[in-house]
């Protein structure tokens, strides 16, 4: 097929359907582009209060159709990823990102009956970073280390500790009982009852 005397698509004796493009890539049945053009765009348009959505299915019936999807829903500004014919993660206008649900009220919301996130570092210390604009004077960690050890850090410096034993060490990284605390000068625990 040509436009303005150029090829713009072909369609290979394999069947193979290939536009912007007469160079054979090796994979699927549709080939959008080559190595020569700067960017390749696909667009789906839909109306402010439909959907746009890709679907990949395993049967020509039933819910196999759309086994696994990719859906944006104009109508709400969310774009979700389906698996196994669910939603499984939802992202709104908002940034918010949702695993497990589809309003997701932070910027990262994970929900459901095993919700757990793993952070699995093979070289250091693994943890999650808070902080307040970007500033390390506002840093906190939640950190675990190489030998199994819990490590909370508050100002970018670690405050307590609870060792893979069970010992608990408040201003000291090495406690040798199960609740130390040590401070700079002197050490004191506070108990008030009041109202």
């Amino acid at each position: 097929f040509h436009t303005g005397g150029s090829e713009a698509m072909r369609i290979d004796s394999s069947g193979k359907l290939m536009i912007g493009t007469s160079a054979d890539a090796g994979y699927g049945p549709l080939q959008v582009g080559s190595t020569s053009t700067t960017s390749t765009i696909i667009q789906m348009l839909a109306a402010t209060s439909g959907y746009n959505t890709l679907h990949f299915g395993d049967t020509i019936s039933g819910a196999g159709r759309y086994a696994g999807y990719i859906q944006y829903d104009h109508t709400n500004d969310k774009l979700s990823l389906g698996v196994n014919g669910t939603t499984k993660v939802t992202m709104l206008s908002s940034g918010n990102f949702g695993i497990g649900t589809s309003s997701p009220n932070d910027k990262l919301h994970v929900d459901g009956a095993s919700a757990f996130i793993r952070v699995n570092r093979t070289d250091g210390e693994a943890g999650i970073t808070l902080m307040y604009n970007g500033s390390n004077s506002t840093r906190s960690n939640i950190a675990t280390a190489t030998n199994g050890d819990l490590i909370i850090d508050t100002a970018n410096t670690e405050r307590m500790r609870i060792d893979s034993s069970g010992k608990v060490g408040i201003g000291t990284s090495s406690p040798s009982t199960q609740l130390e605390v040590k401070g700079s000068t002197y050490s004191l625990i506070r108990v008030n009852g009041g109202n």
